[in-house]
């Protein structure tokens, strides 16, 4: 029924509020893009720390690595000191598998730290055995760490579970500094969005009341505002995703490792599940623009006599 009076005083009317014509349109896109921006990059380094220390922890779980240092020149010595301590590895009540690790894989595990061209034949490396704990019964660190201690000479037990934990702190950190970033860009948003709900309800505050004469409602004009909020958040987190996409492909490419292994720089990637949840960023920016307009208008409009 409105629309149809407006179309009969204005046969090529448009939107009963004008809202295209006050500037809004022009500088509102650019405030959100950025927010979409940073929004989605804090998603993604939340859900790739997530990855990292989901990956680590399966990996390394139930394991230690029991480390030899090389003393003296005698490749032989240091077979024996390795067998004595296989002897007691494998006769400890907790222990699955007692596995050394040959020169080669000690190299290879080296190479991104000291590159492929350094004699690593020529360097005293140390003897690594990698052990799996059954889990029954547990195991006593303290005691094992002393019995090697007593048969071999230069041996020390790394437990994982110790940086294991300082991984998980570092990832909880990262995932609160991101929580709060991505909180300060919601409130950034909203503030955005109400200032220039108002500033158009000021503006076309004229409009506004010949639409409450002809018998609209607060929430007919409430929708207008909410599309064109829709249209601004669209095109702002369109903008601000996409350059977060290209950020994100760019440190993979760079920084990923690829086909040539991984790199002291390596990153965690993504899976295509979270590539795909990245999506949740612009839509709930779209979402809350709208929501915001359509929210200000409402309570705004409810204040006025």
């Amino acid at each position: 029924m409105i629309r149809q009076i407006l179309s009969r005083l204005a046969p090529d009317h448009g939107p009963e509020v004008p809202l295209r014509g006050d500037g809004a349109d022009r500088f509102v896109p650019w405030l959100i893009a950025p927010m979409a921006y940073l929004a989605t990059l804090s998603l993604a380094a939340v859900m790739a720390t997530a990855s990292l220390v989901d990956g680590w922890d399966v990996g390394l779980a139930g394991s230690l690595t029991i480390q030899i240092r090389a003393e003296g020149d005698a490749a032989a010595d240091q077979a024996v000191s390795t067998g004595e301590a296989l002897s007691v590895l494998r006769g400890w009540p907790g222990v699955e598998r007692a596995t050394p690790i040959d020169q080669p894989e000690i190299a290879a595990l080296m190479e991104p730290w000291l590159g492929d061209d350094l004699p690593l034949d020529q360097l005293p490396l140390p003897t690594l055995i990698d052990v799996t704990l059954s889990g029954d019964p547990p195991i006593d660190l303290a005691a094992l760490s002393a019995a090697l201690r007593e048969t071999v000479d230069g041996v020390s037990v790394d437990d994982h579970a110790v940086w294991l934990d300082d991984l998980r702190t570092v990832a909880n950190t990262v995932v609160l500094f991101a929580a709060l970033l991505m909180a300060l860009i919601s409130l950034a948003s909203i503030a955005t969005i109400v200032f220039v709900t108002r500033a158009g309800l000021a503006i076309h505050r004229n409009v506004i009341d010949l639409l409450h004469t002809i018998g609209a409602t607060d929430t007919y004009v409430a929708r207008q505002f909410e599309w064109y909020a829709f249209a601004l958040g669209l095109r702002g987190a369109a903008i601000g995703f996409g350059l977060a996409l290209a950020t994100l492909f760019a440190i993979t490419r760079l920084f990923g490792g690829g086909d040539a292994g991984p790199t002291l720089l390596t990153v965690p990637g993504l899976s295509e599940a979270q590539w795909v949840s990245l999506v949740l960023v612009p839509v709930g920016a779209i979402v809350l623009a709208a929501t915001t307009a359509r929210r200000t208008v409402l309570h705004t409009l409810a204040r006025m006599p």
